[in-house]
């Protein structure tokens, strides 16, 4: 294949501060010759005005190659499927340094007749293994493989098998098979890519709900069954609802709670696999708290024109205590202490205490003052 280029731009280059004009013209320079290892090359620069004088770069892959500096040049195998330019610079008197560069042309070699398209088999799944079949090449080549990541090289990946990592989770997969000879251009084969690739499924476990479902009381998440290192979000339900701001591993109960079954769910999280959660059962409804020894006693003589007072100990801060004295069934005071009169003389009388407390089963104490009322 004969070549006969002329392709390329024009650069002034100056060498310090200089007015001077550009010359004009300055052709592109046509390299003729077929661009192939073993052949030479040569270099027709074009007719640049009378008393110019011409330099000449060779340019590999844009960098110049140290000693090749005439109008022709043999191309080398060592640089088969490289790209190479020739830089002209014109330099005349009064005028500026005018260089210009033909169109990069690639240094070809024997050529490959073999040349098939890899494919990849496996599901594109986190944490599967893919395999690579690259095919039938010439006798004499040899491949090597590169795995590619939304058409990116993976660092590494040059095996005929690949274990899809979590960094392909949601890229494609593909895979790149480069032949090479001694004095053959080299051949690129690159396989369709792969469907991107989805997370692994996570297998679900359970969890279940310890504790009393009572009002004041800690109830406990306990998971089992989940992968070891995945990350669990917990959630508690009242109704089935979530409850707002209730993400720890326990939960304390309050007002709210009341008459409520309570559930919780825990969602598990772990690079390069799905989501994952459950639901433990419901609890019982949330039951009020007991008070836990609550008692009273009435102190003070009983004698009449004397006070008896009553003495509630045993309740928890808060609570709301309400008094009932009775004197037979008729009630004769409502407060924590009761004045007796002579008409309750040799009558014994009793007090009743009647707690409250939000959260809390009502609590009734009853007792009785020593002896009768004495004159």
């Amino acid at each position: 294949m004969a070549l006969a280029l002329a392709v390329g731009g024009l650069v002034g280059l100056q060498t310090g501060p200089s007015y001077a004009a550009p010359i004009t013209p300055a052709p592109t320079p046509v390299l003729t010759g077929e661009p192939k290892a073993g052949n030479n090359i040569f270099i027709n620069a074009g007719e640049w005005p009378e008393g110019t004088a011409l330099s000449y770069e060779w340019l590999l892959d844009g960098v110049k190659e140290p000693g090749a500096s005439g109008p022709a040049w043999t191309l080398r195998q060592q640089d088969i499927d490289v790209a190479f330019q020739v830089a002209v610079t014109g330099s005349k008197q009064g005028f500026d340094d005018t260089r210009v560069v033909s169109a990069p042309v690639t240094i070809l070699g024997e050529q490959q007749t073999l040349r098939p398209v890899p494919t990849v088999a496996g599901a594109p799944r986190y944490g599967d293994r893919l395999d690579a079949t690259i095919g039938a090449w010439d006798i004499g080549t040899t491949q090597a493989i590169q795995w590619l990541r939304g058409g990116t090289p993976i660092l590494g990946a040059t095996a005929a098998s690949y274990t899809a990592t979590v960094a392909d989770v949601d890229a494609a997969l593909s895979v790149r098979v480069t032949s090479t000879r001694p004095g053959y251009s080299k051949v690129v084969r690159t396989s369709e890519p792969t469907a991107p690739v989805v997370p692994a499924t996570m297998v679900a476990g359970s969890v279940t709900v310890t504790g009393a479902p009572r009002f004041g009381q800690s109830l406990s998440a306990r998971p089992s069954g989940w992968p070891a290192d995945a990350a669990l979000a917990y959630q508690w339900l009242r109704r089935g609802t979530p409850v707002a701001g209730a993400t720890a591993s326990s939960y304390r109960l309050g007002l709210a709670d009341l008459g409520a079954p309570l559930s919780v769910r825990v969602t598990a999280s772990k690079p390069g696999f799905t989501v994952a959660s459950a639901a433990s059962a419901a609890t019982a409804a949330v039951a009020p708290a007991t008070f836990a020894a609550g008692k009273v006693r009435i102190v003070g003589k009983p004698k009449a024109g004397r006070t008896l007072r009553a003495r509630a100990s045993g309740l928890p801060a808060g609570t709301a205590v309400a008094y009932r004295w009775r004197v037979g069934s008729k009630v004769v005071g409502t407060k924590a202490s009761l004045k007796l009169t002579r008409k309750m003389v040799g009558k014994r009388v009793v007090l009743q205490v009647t707690a409250t407390k939000a959260g809390y089963r009502t609590l009734t104490l009853q007792t009785k003052a020593p002896t009768k009322t004495k004159k």
